[in-house]
């Protein structure tokens, strides 16, 4: 997930709404039909930061929703330094304030997370990205933690990658650099994580999200050693999609290996009402990916665009988005949507 389209992110800083966790997922609820956010779902997104982890720092969300008839939904939540986000950050550790993380955020990988974010000198790190997964009709309890990962700026240095990627997962440091030397002008790597939550064996992945040309997908995979049988369904899929917008690609990289997952993510800079590229992309993935649920599908084409309106919970207007993603695995795919959206003020 990236925050917002292009166009979305040339908007005015300054207009920023800085708000807590549970602020902004109620507004992301507020927005999310109900045909693709249903009373199970919503119920489980209730006091995800109950007790109060976080000050008001994240000015853009999004709902995970799977496309399928899984109805569950899991929330995801950007502070980024341009919006303020560190230094509400900063200034809150500083005042003495100590995290006090619920069991829906794994406090170890996240405050890894929060200090590399906090050290950089604003010039590498954009952002700090948390992810609530949410499980249905559990306790608190029982969910599965929320994890943290670092948002890059494009210009980042391989080195301040690599020395992340040392501080996060040592042991996949030297597969990042083979897999960025096969980078080309203009790619980029998007995020990195630990990813405590897809260790296998024991041992912990690197997730890495990168950023390049759809005609760059398939000569990325295939000099990732990626299955032939992937590469076929990812070529099917991005036939579909418009030749000359950027894809994201995310990957778990381990010491000795590529995880077998791959994700395909698509974002266009306007919605379904107006860019019927999104219509081409939406049809392509019921085509491929089985057991699309064609109710959702039909909602997400009713998906607003990117443009302002206004807000009924805070004086401020709510731009929305849509990103569209494919996990392919061996011998199984899954389509899921983000319904992003950026609180501004309305000024």
């Amino acid at each position: 997930m990236s925050e917002g389209s292009t166009s979305a992110q040339s908007r005015s800083k300054k207009s920023a709404v800085l708000l807590s966790l549970d602020e902004l997922t109620e507004v992301g609820l507020r927005f999310a039909p109900r045909s693709l956010v249903g009373a199970n779902a919503r119920a489980s997104l209730h006091g995800l930061d109950c007790t109060g982890a976080f000050p008001r720092c994240f000015s853009f969300g999004a709902l995970e929703l799977r496309l399928d008839d899984d109805e569950r939904v899991d929330m995801l939540v950007a502070a980024t330094t341009a919006d303020g986000g560190r230094r509400a950050v900063a200034l809150s550790r500083r005042r003495g304030a100590r995290p006090r993380h619920s069991s829906n955020i794994s406090s170890a990988q996240v405050e890894s997370a929060v200090a590399l974010w906090l050290d950089d000198d604003g010039r590498n790190v954009e952002a700090l990205w948390l992810e609530c997964d949410r499980e249905l009709g559990t306790g608190a309890t029982q969910q599965p933690p929320g994890f943290a990962f670092l948002r890059f700026a494009p210009t980042a240095t391989s080195a301040a990658l690599l020395t992340t990627a040392r501080a996060l997962v040592p042991e996949a440091e030297a597969r990042l650099a083979r897999l960025l030397a096969l980078l080309a002008p203009g790619e980029s790597v998007l995020h990195l994580a630990s990813a405590p939550h897809r260790q296998a064996g024991g041992v912990v992945p690197l997730r890495i999200h990168l950023g390049c040309a759809r005609g760059r997908v398939l000569p990325l995979l295939r000099a990732l050693s990626i299955g032939e049988g992937r590469c076929a369904v990812a070529a099917e899929l991005l036939e579909a999609w418009p030749p000359h917008r950027p894809i994201g690609i995310q990957l778990g990289l381990y010491e000795d290996r590529v995880d077998d997952r791959i994700d395909l993510e698509l974002y266009l800079d306007e919605g379904p009402r107006t860019d019927s590229r999104w219509l081409r992309a939406l049809a392509k993935i019921e085509s491929s990916v089985p057991g699309i649920d064609p109710e959702k599908l039909d909602a997400l084409a009713a998906w607003c665009d990117t443009h302002a309106e206004d807000g009924p919970l805070w004086p401020v207007r709510v731009q929305r988005v849509l990103q569209v993603k494919v996990t392919l695995t061996a011998g199984k795919a899954l389509a899921k949507a983000y319904l992003g959206f950026t609180p501004r003020l309305a000024v």
